[in-house]
């Protein structure tokens, strides 16, 4: 007999349904076992139950024949698995519980007010400016606009109700630091308000601070103070304001100066680099650091040339680098520099180059009185009508060049002066009788050409009276006037001329510096380009040296000079 059963638990296996038991009427079941089946169709859901504790010792361990089918059962119910079934309700259960809290109005105010209320105050800047500084007694608008931007910045203490108040000064304080300004006085001056953007004019305000001397080793103070926060605020974020010199003002400094080619020796900041820096106190520009008394050209070296080239790119040259040596980029930045200024061009920085870079330290009166720079440094001097030139020759006679200047001048038929050192007549005489005889004017210059500045009154008195004698004894001629040597001086030197007879004292206005030999267009171009219609006095050479370039540009000085309708004229006749 067949017996349909849908489960049958035996020994704890489960035995799915249509899975058939072959079992006899002799085979000594008991009748319980046969009820068992109908009690387990009825609940499905007992499938996850234990087995009823009754069932097992009355259930029979199955045949033999019976045993393959359970082998095979074992791996039916590991296809359901039951575990995750459950998990599924469960979630699904959780999702109605956990947004039910959520749900509430009382809720979301307490998450969305802080929020709302601090978006419209933080999050949009102020648009107002600012025209005038703000500090203690401070009240109206520009308070209001400042303590916005502070609270925009962050500074929740400070509250806007257009009076300065302790909040107020306290954020402003801790916005200077942060920016490396200084706290004094109190209040937000304009470079405050400038660096904070809420300035109204769009240009830099003037520094707050400024320093009347310069800065270095050893100094305290305020000024030092000052120094450090200007540098802080010109991106040396590595200085802090401790009022005293030390190591990162010292770098700062040295870093700054060479940004901008300046000498970094001596150390310290210097009053020029004071007044780069843009905190110096005076109202004039104090002078360059360095200065050179001597001509700088090829083959110079050193701290002369160091300072020829920062001076050149201090004043724009800034292909210019501080090398000590001079190279094509120093020499191409000199050369510009003198046609900018409509100077004499050569091969170097001659003593009028370096005078109009300021930064001669020599003679003061030889480089004041060449080229543009011409004007006399002492007293009133001779001079001549306008549309009138005077063509002088210096430190003859000399041969040949005195004799080739007196016959272009005969050719040409214009007058000339020559200033004559007393030891050279006795040299050429020749030349000086034939430029007397041809009309034109002998004067003193020297006796030995030695600087009448250095020399007693008794001193000038004999270079002059000597020189005078020989150029009477060789021509006949009777002097009058004087020309000292190099242009060198003074209210006294005028005195002690004067007392011998000589006076006034002749100097110029147009030098082409003939003397360093140039090339005879350039010589040429120097005078012509001052032809304005101005009275000329040309200071020009017939000695000391050779004076050929001289000769062959003397042509073209005339002719150019006669174009520009100028008339020639000799002095102290």
């Amino acid at each position: 007999m067949r017996l349909p059963i849908q489960v049958l638990t035996v020994v704890g296996l489960t035995i799915p349904a249509g899975v058939a038991l072959a079992q006899d009427d002799d085979a000594g079941v008991p009748p319980e076992t046969a009820a068992a089946p109908s009690t387990t169709e009825a609940p499905p859901s007992t499938v996850e139950a234990e087995p009823p504790p009754t069932s097992d010792p009355q259930v029979p361990e199955p045949p033999s024949t019976t045993e393959p089918p359970p082998t095979t059962v074992p791996e039916v119910p590991e296809e359901p698995e039951v575990p995750e079934e459950p998990e599924a309700p469960s979630t699904t259960e959780a999702v109605p519980t956990d947004s039910v809290p959520e749900e509430p109005v009382a809720e979301e105010p307490a998450t969305v007010e802080p929020t709302d209320s601090a978006t419209p105050t933080d999050s949009v800047e102020p648009t107002c400016t600012v025209a005038r500084p703000s500090g203690p007694g401070a009240t109206g608008a520009r308070v209001r606009c400042l303590q916005r931007h502070l609270l925009y910045r962050g500074d929740s203490d400070v509250v806007v109700t257009g009076e300065w108040d302790r909040p107020t000064q306290r954020a402003v304080a801790a916005y200077q630091r942060s920016v490396g300004l200084l706290t004094r006085p109190v209040g937000a001056n304009a470079y405050t308000l400038w660096k904070m953007g809420i300035w109204r004019d769009p240009r830099a305000p003037e520094f707050p601070c400024t320093v009347a001397q310069s800065v270095g080793p050893g100094s305290t103070g305020r000024k030092v103070r000052c120094l450090q926060s200007r540098l802080y605020d010109r991106g040396y974020t590595e200085v802090r304001i401790t009022g005293v010199w030390d190591e990162p003002t010292q770098s700062a400094v040295k870093q700054f100066q060479r940004s901008v080619n300046l000498l970094t020796r001596p150390v310290g900041a210097n009053r020029y680099t004071v007044w780069k820096l843009g905190i110096w106190r005076g109202s004039k520009v104090p002078p360059f650091p360095c200065t050179v008394r001597k001509s700088v050209g090829p083959g110079s070296t050193g701290r002369k040339v160091r300072c020829l080239q920062s001076r050149l790119y201090d004043r724009g040259y800034t292909e210019v680098r501080i090398t000590g040596t001079w190279n094509r980029r120093t020499s191409r930045a000199v050369r510009t520099f003198e046609r900018d200024k409509d100077m004499l061009t050569l091969d170097r920085a001659t003593p009028t180059t370096l005078h109009a870079l300021r930064i001669w330290s020599g003679d003061p009166g030889r480089p004041a009185k060449v080229g543009r720079f011409a004007l006399p440094s002492y007293g009133s001097v001779y001079t001549v009508g306008r549309r009138q030139v005077a063509l002088t020759f210096d430190d003859g006679p000399a041969i040949p060049y005195t004799r080739q200047i007196v016959s272009i001048l005969n050719r040409y038929e214009v007058p000339a002066t020559f200033f004559v050192v007393g030891q050279s007549v006795s040299f050429d005489s020749d030349s000086l009788q034939a430029a007397a005889r041809s009309g034109h004017s002998l004067q003193v210059h020297a006796w030995d050409h030695t600087s009448f500045t250095r020399l007693s009154d008794y001193g000038i008195g004999r270079q002059i009276t000597r020189t005078s004698s020989a150029l009477r004894s060789a021509t006949g001629v009777r002097t009058t006037c004087y020309r000292p040597p190099g242009g060198s001086t003074s209210s006294r030197v005028r005195a002690a001329a004067a007392a011998y007879g000589h006076a006034p004292e002749i100097l110029w206005n147009v030098n082409p510096a003939d003397y360093l030999r140039p090339a005879p267009y350039t010589i040429a171009a120097h005078i012509l380009n001052r032809a304005d219609g101005r009275g000329l006095l040309v200071g020009l050479h017939d000695g000391g040296g050779s004076r050929a370039n001289t000769v062959a540009a003397l042509p073209s000085v005339i002719s150019g000079l006669k174009a520009r309708g100028y008339e020639f004229v000799k002095l102290c006749d």
